[in-house]
């Protein structure tokens, strides 16, 4: 199994609709750097926030990692927790997980192998951890999680629904 650095996008995304143990599921550990960490809002009460809580805090397969220092010209266009993300994931050789498309670009730019929400779906399916990805891509469009109807016909069509 694999190790992923991720966004706080997808985290947040799959916590709150409930599917956050797809990742614990396909990859052996996820990484995230200090800035996703508090991007998450682990003490908030809000939907996912238990879920994150539990698998940064207490089962560990979340685990956060220091950055020692900032490329000030990600800076320039990303966030601080996009911009560290691609740092850690660029400095230990890991896939990404993110699903902005200016962080995507910046990724991809920086050598790295990047994968969003939709992937990460149709590699469940594959797996036979989910039934269907439509179902999924319903659950996080309700929840406020975001992916456009575009991505979220290629999705389906490669997963075959």
């Amino acid at each position: 199994m694999k190790i992923i650095v991720s966004d706080a996008g997808p985290l947040i995304g799959l916590a709150k609709t409930g599917y956050l143990y797809l990742l614990k599921e396909i990859f052996s550990e996820v990484l995230i750097p200090l800035a996703v960490y508090q991007e998450l809002k682990l003490t908030d009460d809000r939907p996912g926030s238990r879920s994150l809580n539990k698998a940064v805090e207490q089962e560990k397969w979340i685990r956060v990692c220091k950055i020692d220092s900032l490329n000030s010209k990600l800076l320039l266009t990303l966030d601080r927790g996009e911009t560290e993300a691609i740092i850690l994931a660029k400095k230990r050789r890991n896939l990404i997980l993110m699903d902005e498309i200016k962080g995507r670009k910046a990724a991809k730019k920086e050598g790295l192998a990047v994968i969003g929400t939709g992937r990460l779906l149709i590699a469940a399916k594959e797996k036979g951890l989910i039934l269907n990805v439509t179902s999924v891509l319903n659950d996080l469009n309700n929840s406020g999680y975001r992916l456009s109807s575009k991505l979220c016909d290629k999705i389906k069509l490669i997963s075959g629904e």
